[in-house]
């Protein structure tokens, strides 16, 4: 049933569509002005300065497409950056709809890291906890600045985090345009341009069963006050329990990296995103790398368990071989493989001067970027608990026969 449209209805609309003239026009006016003088300090394509041109007019007119590509943009900064967001990716979606018209021809969605500047290289097992000086002596004291002095005590978070935003632009801008460009403006508020990403609509094939398939959920924490609490590193170092898998035999879990791998085939065709790009290029292009070549760009980082596991099997077949021609040369290689393997590991903390006992005090550069790649993706620190199960193996295939106590017999018999 079509409903009457009221004066009060109509009267809406026309006062929207007012505010809306009025605005697109200062905004035009506005940005109109900023990019011919900006335009004049680059070196751009002269495609890209009329299509943005073109942008901007069209947006003084109301037209849909260019309203809907400004409407894509992410906001700088992103709205609660004080309590850790540093991201706004915008509209993505509604980037890559906008259809192909004889003005700008298609939109293409942009993602833009940027950082503050920062002291480099960053000083040794530096964690999140330890501030950065990177306030000049005339904005340290300044009441006027509580907001700087504030975010810059969080300074820290920006070794690994990057200001990140997206936009959509007209696609006669290319990727080098768009970095020109995005590094002039950057520079001027005194942020640094770490990467931009362009990409447009493409029409691969889409599998939507699996896409529906695939979603789940999260969750966020925010630990940063348990980090400080000495009473939790036992669960922050969790990952030291992985030693105990290592008496696990290795075709229990084949099988199912062998279907991941599968799946790892099948990702690229699921869909697309503005971060999309980041987790599965690397899975296809650094393929050949495991924990102990090329460490830092190794595919599919949770595979080095596995990688680790063969190389100790591996290596223990020349135990097995040795005990079958004497078991006293099998236990004396046991010993010796579990004194090199630690003297080993023990010397590469040594060497990189390594504390004896990590304490997880926050993401670092330590140990994301030094301690595992050095030392816990490798097969050595893990050498000592595989032996020591190993032998433990032969002990008990020694002595099968176990005497029970009298309470575990009668459990037994109820």
């Amino acid at each position: 049933m079509k409903s009457n449209p009221s004066e009060r209805q109509y009267n809406g609309w026309q006062k929207f569509h007012n505010f809306s003239k009025v605005w697109a026009k200062d905004y035009a006016r506005l940005n109109r002005h900023k990019w011919t003088d900006l335009s004049k300090s680059i070196d751009i394509s002269t495609e890209c300065k009329d299509a943005i041109i073109s942008t901007i007019d069209g947006i003084e007119r109301l037209d849909d497409w260019s309203v809907q590509m400004i409407n894509s943009w992410g906001k700088f900064p992103a709205s609660g950056i004080f309590e850790g967001t540093f991201t706004d990716l915008g509209a993505y979606d509604q980037c890559l709809s906008i259809e192909n018209n004889k003005i700008i021809g298609s939109a293409q969605y942009c993602l833009i890291d940027t950082s503050l500047p920062l002291p480099k290289p960053m000083p040794k097992h530096h964690n999140l906890f330890h501030l950065v000086d990177v306030l000049p002596d005339s904005l340290k004291n300044n009441n006027s600045n509580k907001a700087l002095n504030k975010l810059s005590k969080n300074a820290s978070f920006f070794y690994w985090l990057s200001l990140r935003v997206g936009i959509c632009t007209p696609n006669k801008c290319t990727e080098n345009d768009i970095k020109l460009i995005t590094e002039r403006v950057i520079t001027n508020m005194g942020l640094e341009v770490k990467k931009v990403r362009c990409e447009v609509k493409t029409t691969a094939t889409k599998l939507n069963l699996v896409q529906m398939s695939a979603l789940g959920y999260g969750r966020t924490y925010n630990i940063k006050d348990s980090l400080t609490n000495p009473v939790l590193q036992p669960i922050f170092n969790a990952g030291n329990s992985v030693d105990t898998f290592f008496l696990i035999r290795y075709l229990r879990i084949t099988p199912q990296l062998a279907v991941f791998m599968l799946i790892t085939f099948l990702i690229p065709l699921i869909g697309s995103g503005p971060i999309w790009h980041e987790f599965v290029d690397p899975n296809i292009i650094d393929v050949e790398n495991m924990n102990i070549i090329d460490v830092e760009n190794m595919c599919l980082l949770h595979t080095w368990y596995l990688a680790a596991d063969m190389q100790l099997h591996w290596i223990s077949f020349i135990v097995v071989i040795a005990m079958f021609r004497s078991i006293k040369w099998g236990i004396f290689l046991i010993i010796v493989a579990i004194i090199a393997f630690f003297v080993s590991t023990s010397a590469v903390v040594f060497i990189n001067d390594f504390p004896a006992v990590y304490t997880n005090t926050g993401r670092t550069e330590f140990y994301v970027n030094v301690f595992t790649n050095v030392v816990y993706f490798r097969p050595t620190p893990h050498g000592i608990s595989f032996f020591v199960g190993f032998g433990l193996g032969y002990l008990i295939h020694k002595k099968r026969v176990v005497k029970l106590s009298k309470t575990m017999q009668v459990q037994r018999r109820n």
